[in-house]
């Protein structure tokens, strides 16, 4: 293919928008070469190569120019019209590439790639939505579901935790789809409330994965500050990098500090510790994989953009449906934040875990670390000390949490 004459595309989209009255924008990837096309009205479509975009761009305009010449000229009819036929073959090429691609499945208007139910979103597009009303965000919500569970046929499963926030999206699929699957991940890390709460929630299937949380801290490494940062810090302490590699992760590089380790961490580098994110992927990911591979069901899950940079990155990557990733799945809450999921409770009146009633504004797993230095006292540890003895002092005192804490600077008496 050739390079893409973006000013070209620009010419069209300019021509486009003051033709319909619109206010597309486009953008190219400038790995793969996809063209992605985005409306005012949210419609989002992705074209296998700039030179799609650019042909059905020009038909459009054409379609456009003999409509307003002859108003009784629909884009079907006139099959003998220039334009008409103009359009017509520059379909049938794109047609013809297509099928030598990966997207032959597909019975497109024009050249509409696999992934066109999902729709990449911009900061500005999610801090917007972010800022709608709950009712708003119930439609959202209910539509992706619909979307994504009419897109597998139904199969799909409910990812629950006991936790508040798949608690909203257990009753939100259910409020369409009474009879969807539900499953929770039995890691062992979870308050004696939130398991209470599972069992009487009804027709919840429940896994468990291969290792115990002492297990996989052993063999990896302790999870703390972030996902992210653990990782990296990982990799440094644990492997044979390139001195490229160790330098971005030193220093970060040409493209700014993202791969970077925080410089506030990396005293953790020289520390007689191990320190590894393996534990959501052992405990967590890896036994939700082998129950979807065996059930072919795909996940609904209930994390938010909010939740943290990553979660955000990713939501704004597909919005809330990812049909083309390695992992598809639905993230129906996206867009929602945490006072968003009290008020659908209170509104509701649906039934949540008491663990809330006791002073926890997040459940998650009892002994994670992640994001424990960023928690005013009383902290999640502190809070522990109180309402659950005896798992305070496992935690600290059997599974070694008190070093890892003390590194944090995090109190936990």
């Amino acid at each position: 293919m050739n390079k893409p004459n973006i000013k070209n595309l620009d010419l069209l989209i300019k021509t486009y928008n003051e033709m319909y009255i619109e206010t597309l924008r486009y953008d190219i990837d400038a790995e793969d070469g996809d063209a992605y096309l985005f409306s005012s009205h949210e419609a989002h479509r992705v074209y296998p190569t700039s030179e799609c975009l650019e042909a059905y761009l020009i038909g459009a305009i054409k379609n456009g120019v003999q409509r307003t010449l002859d108003p009784n000229y629909s884009d079907g009819g006139l099959e003998a019209s220039p334009e008409y036929l103009e359009q017509k073959k520059a379909e049938a090429e794109l047609d013809e590439y297509l099928e030598s691609t990966e997207y032959t499945t597909l019975a497109p208007e024009v050249c509409e790639a696999k992934a066109i139910n999902q729709e990449a979103v911009s900061k500005e597009q999610l801090i917007d939505r972010q800022s709608w009303t709950l009712d708003q965000k119930i439609d959202h919500a209910l539509g992706a579901i619909e979307q994504f569970y009419n897109y597998y046929e139904g199969k799909v499963y409910i990812s629950f935790s006991g936790g508040k926030d798949s608690t909203v999206l257990r009753h939100l699929v259910r409020r369409l789809y009474p009879d969807a699957a539900c499953v929770f991940c039995d890691t062992g890390l979870e308050f004696p409330e939130v398991k209470e709460f599972v069992k009487s929630c009804e027709g919840a299937t429940w896994i468990k994965p291969k290792f115990t949380f002492k297990e996989v801290v052993d063999k990896y490494g302790y999870p703390m500050i972030s996902k992210e940062t653990s990782e990296k810090l990982r990799k440094y302490k644990t492997q044979n990098l390139s001195d490229r590699y160790r330098g971005i992760l030193l220093n970060g590089s040409e493209k700014g500090t993202a791969g970077m380790i925080p410089k506030k961490w990396q005293f953790l580098i020289k520390e007689d510790i191990k320190i590894s994110g393996q534990c959501c992927d052992k405990l967590k990911k890896d036994p939700f994989k082998v129950f979807e591979k065996a059930t072919g069901l795909k996940p609904i899950i209930g994390t938010m953009a909010k939740d943290s940079l990553l979660r955000a990155r990713t939501y704004k990557k597909t919005g809330c449906n990812s049909f083309d990733s390695k992992r598809p799945k639905s993230t129906p809450l996206g867009i929602w934040t945490e006072a968003d999921i009290w008020e659908y409770i209170k509104r509701f009146k649906v039934p949540y875990s008491k663990i809330y009633d006791m002073g926890y504004d997040r459940t998650g797993c009892v002994f994670c670390m992640f994001g424990a230095h960023l928690e005013k006292e009383a902290n999640r540890f502190q809070l522990m000390a109180g309402t659950h003895p005896k798992l305070h002092n496992y935690c600290i005192n059997k599974l070694g949490l008190a070093e890892p804490l003390k590194l944090m600077g995090v109190e936990y008496e």
